[in-house]
């Protein structure tokens, strides 16, 4: 059972809700997290001078030459910005009796942990390894649950083993199938509105509150999948590895969970700006991958160092050719998501009914000059946003996927190879009433191998 990329917009985020969730201590910065690129105050205007420089490109030995002149700010980056990071992550798996599955699960946590996998994603980031340890049974759950007591769950479980929670491990909780999990925060049930989630809950002991994350992986499918509970178990142990307590950050002290603002295009697409969000809908080989000698598929994630080189940004593991058309944003528009900031649009102006844009066809990768990549264009939906007052800090920009503003899109071509300049025409076919900002996705196949770039057009009445 495969879920796609807006299946995570509540499972890792939280951004509108769970408010049990609390602040966690503050992680200082080192040189591994210094060194991920920051790309905020980049917003327009961004391919100019290395479309000119591909145009001085040449061929040879039958390859075509990608792109070598790659600006870091083209490419999407997570963000850090001194919040909570667990940099000793340990996993506690929470079992229920009478679930056939859950020795499988444990002993393929543990497999993961000691895999070089989690290395690979990890490190980059200043997150050390993964440890799993015993796993924690409670008896069969009821064919309802909620997840309001979760704390208070795990709590007396280990109470009763003479144990304490601890704030640098996750609860993961792995309900059976004959449970349907309800999120007390939005009311969200899961395998229908969610694959997975992970938040936190907060206890107070002599006077000090502490928050202890938790994850909880519903059973979704006919039959049960190793690969589908290792993909799920992978994407929120990571997320919570790099951003513990999503609802507590605030500006200045946050955890990887958004991408930078000029790249705010890929977190709408996304549902989500978690590190493992940004990747399901990529391209065809971005969402999961299966290590040699683990046995089962577990979640991609964005590396900041791929993407700041112009590689395909979801790793670990084996990368496809990396041909993106990456269209030219002249003008910025204002969005509001939390805070408020400046992103780089295709602007359509009033009393206008099209636009034409340059469009970048960028290739990680030398490809013979025969090989043709064909290029599509479609729209995703309209931004909305919704809000529980005025203040910025409350206002939070949501798709509307139903909405595609009446745009027309058309290329000048459909076969399209490294290096190569096509122009975009965006044609609106009818009288907005009201300004819009719409997301599109630039779509490039070959064969079996296709990856999006999603960006904003902005529609003015």
């Amino acid at each position: 059972m495969s879920f796609p990329s807006s299946f995570w917009l509540v499972a890792a985020t939280c951004l509108t809700g769970c408010a049990s969730q609390l602040a966690g201590e503050t992680a200082s910065d080192d040189a591994l997290i210094t060194g991920a690129l920051r790309a905020d105050e980049q917003t327009a205007g961004v391919l100019g001078d290395w479309i000119a420089l591909s145009r001085a490109g040449t061929e040879s030995g039958g390859a075509q030459t990608p792109a070598t002149t790659t600006p870091s700010y083209v490419f999407p980056q997570g963000v850090y910005d001194n919040g909570p990071l667990i940099r000793a992550p340990h996993v506690r798996p929470v079992v229920f009796a009478g679930d056939e599955a859950a020795d499988t699960i444990v002993a393929s946590l543990r497999s993961m942990a000691k895999h070089r996998y989690w290395n690979d994603s990890a490190a980059e980031y200043g997150i050390g390894a993964l440890s799993v340890g015993d796993a924690i049974k409670l008896s069969a759950p009821a064919a309802s649950v909620t997840t309001r007591n979760v704390g208070t769950l795990v709590a007396e479980a280990l109470a009763e083993r003479g144990e304490a929670v601890d704030e640098n491990t996750l609860y993961a909780l792995y309900y059976p199938a004959q449970s349907t999990v309800h999120r007390s925060s939005d009311g969200a049930v899961g395998c229908e509105d969610f694959a997975a989630f992970h938040a936190s809950f907060s206890m107070s002991k002599n006077g000090a509150t502490k928050n202890y994350g938790y994850a909880v992986m519903p059973r979704c499918g006919a039959s049960f999948s190793i690969d589908e509970m290792m993909i799920s178990s992978s994407h929120e142990i990571f997320e919570w590895a790099t951003d513990p307590f999503p609802a507590t950050n605030k500006e200045g002290s946050a955890s990887y969970r958004r991408l930078d603002d000029a790249h705010f295009a890929f977190q709408l697409f996304a549902g989500g700006g978690e590190l493992t969000d940004v990747c399901p809908g990529l391209g065809s080989n971005s969402e999961q991958t299966r290590p040699a000698g683990l046995g089962f598929a577990v979640a991609r994630h964005l590396s900041n160092r791929a993407a700041a080189a112009g590689r395909f940004p979801c790793g670990p593991g084996p990368a496809q050719p990396y041909l993106v058309a990456i269209p030219e944003t002249k003008a910025t528009a204002t969005f509001r998501h939390g805070r408020k900031f400046q992103v780089p649009v295709v602007e359509l102006p009033s009393n206008q009914n099209e636009t034409t844009t340059s469009v970048f066809i960028h290739s990680d990768t030398a490809l013979p000059a025969s090989e043709c990549w064909s290029l599509d264009t479609s729209v995703d939906g309209v931004v909305s946003e919704t809000s529980t007052s005025s203040d910025a800090r409350n206002v939070y920009s949501i798709l509307d996927p139903a909405n595609d503003a009446g745009l027309e899109l058309s290329t000048d071509s459909f076969c399209v190879r490294a290096g190569d300049v096509v122009q975009l025409k965006v044609r609106r076919t009818r009288n907005p009433t009201r300004d819009s900002r719409v997301l599109l996705r630039m779509h490039t196949r070959h064969e079996n191998t296709w990856n999006s770039w999603p960006f904003l057009v902005s529609l003015r009445k």
